[in-house]
């Protein structure tokens, strides 16, 4: 694990603490960092999506964030900037002409100074030095007009052509008129306008919707290219977990919430991480694997194309190097299910392929019994905030038995490594069990002592 490993990783633990379940989210958010790659975020309003992004943007303390809500009247201006008019006037010449050329910006800086000198002690002697370095600045005005004159240039501060780091929220409310722009600057980091092409710094966009587009709408279809551009697609929900929704409340009260990260990140540093990515491993064995997932989406009928296939070693790497591993392996694949979906009915189904192609049996039946507890853990804690404590605590005792029973007989048939990851299982019970019982009026029993009792 190198330094620059640990840094994003310390990143994400500070975003972690700020958010509440966002941990997949920002890991992807790093991913696409990381890969120069394309996020779509997929989420009801109130789920911090766009806040998410914000943040991460925050962390990296030289970049350039420009951030939009579509609309229907939202038209390329808005997103890429309008025409410099001074560009087209015969002895003109464009603002980043002028903005661009140290020579001009020196001779400008002078000018201001002289006049800063002025107003202070309006003298004689000041005035002339100004009436010179205008005539200068008028030259030197003249020449770059001789030279960049009459060539139409765009005014673009502030704007998508000066940024890094992109969101662009209510993505599917954007109008005909922007889409094939939007196509080619998140494909090919481009944007034409009056026959010249501006090359796009942006590193990654991020988009963000409450709804996707149907494929059977005549209307909704002419978003689905743009749908395509999005490499990985992450579905948020609202927060869970109880306690952390009660600790997010507190930070709010607190003003802790907006309070500046302590931890950032350079652009350099970025750029040092990418490189370091490229130098990841993949085995040869995971292109099998990966071929046979490919395989098998397509006789589901889950649309993957060669593209996404040809692409994915980009992704593993990324999710190899924050894991502090210098070759990717199983593990990276079962996290592309965001990379994989295109719509969210399709998660369960992928994940059921990349598990079945990843992951050996033990492996599959811990997470079927951890998803089984964790569900039982949070409709108990829904329970018992609408004031439903005895009740909720007996149902869950009754779920988590069964969970806790059902890992004990998978554990007496598993060998080494196997027994030591249902181990963790088992504590993670615990813990959830000793959790639900603070603040009720029933007396805490260890899960296998609530299991012994059960069957008497």
């Amino acid at each position: 694990m190198t330094s620059l490993n640990q840094k994003m990783n310390t990143v994400l633990t500070s975003l972690n603490e700020r958010l509440a379940e966002r941990s997949e989210l920002l890991r992807d958010m790093a991913v696409a960092l990381l890969t120069g790659s394309n996020l779509f975020i997929l989420g009801q309003n109130g789920q911090a999506k766009s806040a998410a992004v914000r943040l991460f943007a925050d962390c990296l303390k030289d970049s350039r964030f420009f951030s939009y809500q579509f609309n229907n009247e939202t038209d390329e201006e808005k997103l890429f900037g309008r025409l410099d008019m001074s560009s087209l006037i015969p002895g003109g010449v464009a603002s980043d002409v002028l903005e661009s050329d140290q020579t001009y910006v020196q001779m400008r800086d002078a000018l201001k100074a002289l006049y800063e000198d002025y107003k202070k002690v309006p003298a004689q002697e000041t005035l002339l030095q100004m009436s010179q370095q205008r005539k200068v600045l008028a030259e030197m005005r003249s020449v770059l007009a001789s030279l960049y004159g009459s060539t139409p240039s765009l005014l673009t501060r502030g704007k998508i052509p000066k940024a890094d780091i992109v969101m662009l929220d209510e993505l599917f409310k954007a109008n005909g008129g922007v889409l094939h722009s939007l196509l080619t600057a998140l494909n090919e980091r481009l944007y034409a306008n009056e026959g010249r092409e501006l090359k796009l710094p942006t590193i990654s966009f991020f988009g963000a919707s409450n709804e996707m587009p149907n494929p059977y709408d005549p209307e909704d279809r002419k978003y689905l290219p743009l749908l395509d551009r999005f490499d990985l697609k992450v579905k948020t929900e609202y927060i869970q977990d109880r306690e952390q929704r009660l600790a997010l409340l507190e930070k709010k009260e607190k003003d802790e919430y907006d309070a500046p990260l302590k931890i950032q990140l350079t652009m350099d540093e970025l750029g040092k991480m990418q490189k370091e990515v490229k130098t990841v491993t993949v085995p040869k064995e995971l292109d099998m694997v990966m071929d046979g997932v490919m395989y098998a989406m397509r006789a589901a009928g889950y649309p993957i194309s060669d593209r996404k296939f040809l692409g994915y070693h980009r992704i593993v790497k990324a999710y190899a190097w924050l894991d502090g591993r210098q070759t990717a392996d199983k593990t990276d694949l079962l996290k592309l299910i965001n990379y994989l979906w295109m719509e969210p009915s399709d998660i369960p189904g992928i994940k059921e392929i990349l598990d079945a192609h990843c992951l050996d049996r033990t492996d599959i039946e811990i997470g079927k019994l951890r998803e089984q507890y964790l569900a039982s853990y949070h409709a108990y804690q829904n329970d018992r905030a609408n004031g439903c404590t005895v009740e909720g605590i007996i149902k869950l005792r009754r779920e988590l038995v069964e969970a806790y029973k059902a890992a004990v007989q998978l554990k007496g048939e598993a060998h080494g490594a196997d027994q030591n990851k249902i181990t963790d299982l088992l504590d993670e019970m615990e813990e959830k069990n000793r959790i639900a019982h603070e603040g009720t009026t029933l007396t805490h029993l260890p899960l296998s002592e609530l299991a012994l009792l059960n069957d008497l």
